[in-house]
């Protein structure tokens, strides 16, 4: 299924079905992260290492660092505020 071939859902219809744009959109804050590390490690000349050890490093912190936060944060309750109460006037 192409870009072309998806009128009615538009460019940005055809990019939410688009799965390597999507996992990259998952990763993209870990590549935000990372990016400049992996590029400073391999230096200048390699690059295309860069890129690759940057997208490594992205995939691992996900899997590893941001999914588990996330699924803490969702098994926990909602937490909720004490309601004062009211004392009787007079």
């Amino acid at each position: 299924m192409g870009l072309l071939s998806l009128p009615e859902r538009g460019l940005a219809g055809a990019v939410r079905v688009n799965k390597p744009l999507v996992a990259v959109g998952r990763i993209s804050y870990g590549l935000y992260l990372w990016h400049m590390l992996a590029l400073w490690t391999v230096g200048s000349g390699h690059e295309w290492l860069g890129v690759a050890l940057a997208f490594a490093l992205a995939i691992l912190s996900f899997r590893y660092v941001e999914q588990p936060i996330v699924r803490r944060k969702r098994s926990r309750p909602a937490p909720t505020l004490p309601v004062p109460a009211l004392a009787p006037a007079g």
